[in-house]
């Protein structure tokens, strides 16, 4: 922990990266920067943007830009001057760095005149939104979830690519219990043609963390089986291909004891931006080669 904060502290990042990075990390995404016109300001997490490339923690956040850009909606981010949005310092009683992070996000949306902010994790949607909450900015801030939802019963996003997978949704601790976030998602899911949504026995209000909250995604005693091997039992008990989530920390978590215990083939762990994306890609070539696959076979 004390590690992390002293990344927050002089880097702007818990997992002691260079700022540029962040850039870095836009720039390979082609995730545009934000302009005076743009709706949304895209809030990256610090535990997606740093993750390996290959990582399916990387994937979420340029999986809903793909999204918001079909949807035709202007947004973008500044990679170089977002920091850590101050959830680890204030989880670990640190007030004063809560303050200085929050400090300095908020005097960028003040200079480039954002009013809205849109993020894939639970946790920057709560540090956000305790700032705004406690100074009265005329600032909206919605998790990914939310907004996605309100897209598709808007039909500005109409997911047409069937996919026959059998899924399970673990609901994230700040998403569910303390923002009572629950229907959007499963909305999500039930609108994907072919996918079938199983329950765990707990869910919703009674959904089991998966340890990385509160400072455990950086502790690593916390990568142990116990609370991350729990809840992907429970998943893998379901029968269920694919354990969707929507909170970096968690995939964060289940990707790490996933592969630590060798479940690779028991199950997968995605975010549900990536999956929602898998069924709206449906391009001429796409089509074109699943025809010939009929025809072949």
């Amino acid at each position: 922990i004390d590690k992390a904060l002293s990344g927050v502290e002089k880097l702007g990042n818990p997992w002691g990266k260079k700022q540029a990075d962040r850039l870095n990390w836009q720039k390979r995404y082609n995730i545009p920067d934000f302009l005076v016109e743009s709706e949304y300001y895209l809030f990256s997490c610090c535990t997606e943007t740093y993750a390996e490339e290959n990582s399916p923690l990387a994937q979420s956040t340029p999986a809903l830009a793909q999204l918001m850009s079909m949807a035709e909606i202007s947004f973008g981010t500044r990679g170089d001057k977002q920091v850590c949005c101050g959830d680890i310092a204030k989880n670990s009683g640190d007030k004063e760095l809560t303050r200085t992070n929050s400090d300095k996000n908020f005097a960028l949306f003040d200079h480039i005149g954002n009013k809205k902010i849109v993020t894939t994790s639970p946790h920057c949607y709560a540090a956000l939104q305790d700032k705004i909450d406690a100074q009265s900015k005329n600032i909206d801030v919605v998790h990914s979830v939310s907004l996605l939802d309100k897209l598709i019963k808007e039909n500005k996003l109409t997911p047409l690519k069937k996919l026959n997978h059998t899924v399970t949704y673990h609901d994230p601790c700040y998403l569910g219990r303390h923002q009572k976030i629950f229907d959007e998602p499963r909305n999500i899911l039930q609108s994907i043609p072919g996918l079938k949504l199983i329950e765990m026995q707990n869910h919703k209000t009674r959904s089991l963390c998966c340890g990385g909250g509160g400072g455990g995604v950086f502790n690593p005693a916390a990568m142990s089986p116990e609370n991350s091997r729990i809840r992907l039992d429970e998943a893998i008990s379901t029968g269920a291909e694919l354990l969707v989530t929507s909170c970096p920390y968690c995939l964060h978590m289940f990707e790490k004891t996933i592969n630590g215990h060798n479940l690779m083939n028991n199950i997968k762990v995605i975010d549900l931006s990536e999956l929602l994306l898998k069924s709206m890609e449906v391009s001429s070539k796409q089509e074109i080669s699943e025809e010939k696959e009929t025809v072949h076979a």
